[in-house]
């Protein structure tokens, strides 16, 4: 096996909470054969904007504009979101690879 990286295993995300909260804001995702749960966009919005350490403050624009773009990609009218909330669930409960960018 290629090495990936690091792997981030956590029970609880800070700015989203315990497991079941984090569970309803992932998305499953294939990798190699097996199926694992990652973090959506929006709660790694969530978390990002409630951890407020620089870093994730210089992250915070880009990901905006990700969500942005998924959600016009889905045909969803942003400028009725609110950038300072998480997005609909109806958009969180699609796959990201619904998308064709």
């Amino acid at each position: 096996m290629a090495d990936i990286g690091n792997i981030d295993v956590r029970f609880s995300v800070d700015g989203i909470g315990d497991y079941e909260k984090v569970v309803a804001l992932s998305e499953k995702t294939s990798f190699g054969d097996q199926t694992i749960r990652l973090l959506s966009l929006d709660g790694l919005i969530a978390s990002k904007r409630a951890i407020a350490r620089p870093q994730d403050q210089l992250a915070l624009p880009e990901l905006e504009m990700m969500r942005k773009a998924r959600d016009v990609a889905r045909g969803h009218d942003v400028l009725s979101l609110p950038t300072d909330e998480p997005a609909p669930q109806e958009l969180i409960d699609h796959s990201e690879a619904d998308l064709e960018l």
